[in-house]
């Protein structure tokens, strides 16, 4: 019986100072875990659009560049490349849903066309939008950058 009240106090004594050792560590870790903290809260902060023109930044043909006019924050008007778009946006938070736009149809140059598709097609797959300084990323569903536009003229 004695041994065997041994051996417990010695597991417990054992236990306790690994318990003590995460303790140190976990607190240790405490200011890195709230660093992050802070850097997660500033990402998805949702910009300030209302009054804002938007100019698409990374669009593949460096001539044509479309852009969304922001009038409030929910009426929209912009430039696809070659159409006109207007509409229309709800948005909540960080959300966003661009459902509820139009464009004109008319018919350009492929180039012209090729970044017009490729801008709605972007549109289309936006679910959030995100601040990131002077920049507005365009986020899927995924939480990836589809696109990112920056304040135009």
């Amino acid at each position: 019986m004695v041994n065997n009240t041994t051996i417990c106090h010695s597991d417990i004594r054992h236990y306790e100072r690994r318990i003590n050792s995460v303790n140190i560590k976990l607190l240790a870790a405490a200011p890195l875990i709230a660093m992050l903290a802070a850097c997660t809260a500033f990402t998805s902060q949702p910009p300030e659009l209302a009054g804002r023109t938007l100019v698409w930044n990374d669009s593949p043909e460096s001539t044509i560049i479309p852009s969304i006019t922001f009038y409030t924050d929910k009426d929209i008007s912009g430039h696809c490349g070659c159409n006109l778009l207007t509409g229309q946006v709800q948005m909540e938070g960080t959300k966003i849903d661009f459902s509820q736009i139009a464009s004109t149809k008319r018919l350009c140059a492929p180039g012209v066309m090729k970044v017009e598709t490729a801008f709605l097609e972007r549109l289309g797959k936006t679910t959030d939008l995100v601040a990131d300084g002077d920049k507005v990323n365009f986020l899927d569903k995924d939480g990836n950058v589809v696109m990112t536009m920056v304040d135009g003229e």
